[in-house]
């Protein structure tokens, strides 16, 4: 989710003879950003998502060749990156259109991962590393193998720390 942002659809004029809308977001800067989009439930003052030019449409992300965005002229009218619909952020199937935000959410400018806390860290362990350690067969001995690997102190969870009480009978 690098580099795409929460925006505000300032401005949309209808291409004629196209489905197309001609959109001046904010983006949070000084300028606004001119981006053509296809999507029939574009209006003004909306939030929206804007994927900018360099950025990987998400859904593309596991595919051979990830689909980078960029600028390109649709119609004859510069088109700077795109307003992105649910499928294209990878958050499900609906292609009816793009993306709502609910503006008490979040504001232009915002990084879409940031207000929605998408940046998780992903973490790919092959089973060889565990077959003869047995302290790294539970996910709490694995995290303690890897805080040594990173040079990070490891805190003991709460629950280990706490006294367990057996019930008598």
């Amino acid at each position: 989710y690098d580099n795409i942002f929460i925006v505000k659809v300032e401005s949309c004029e209808k291409i004629p003879d196209t489905h197309l809308t001609l959109c001046q977001v904010d983006c949070g800067g000084k300028e606004l950003v001119q981006v053509v989009c296809g999507a029939p439930n574009v209006r003004e003052g909306m939030l929206a998502v804007w994927i900018a030019p360099g950025a990987v449409v998400p859904a593309s992300v596991r595919e051979d060749a990830p689909f980078v965005i960029g600028k390109r002229k649709m119609r004859g009218y510069e088109s700077n990156g795109m307003l992105a619909g649910a499928d294209e952020l990878d958050f499900g199937d609906d292609h009816s259109g793009i993306v709502e935000i609910n503006p008490e959410t979040a504001q232009p400018g915002n990084l879409l991962a940031d207000v929605f806390e998408l940046n998780d860290l992903i973490l790919e362990i092959e089973n060889k590393s565990l077959t003869h350690r047995p302290d790294c067969f539970g996910i709490i001995g694995f995290a303690r193998e890897v805080s040594g690997i990173l040079g990070q102190k490891f805190e003991e969870p709460e629950f280990l720390l706490q006294e367990t009480v057996f019930p008598e009978g």
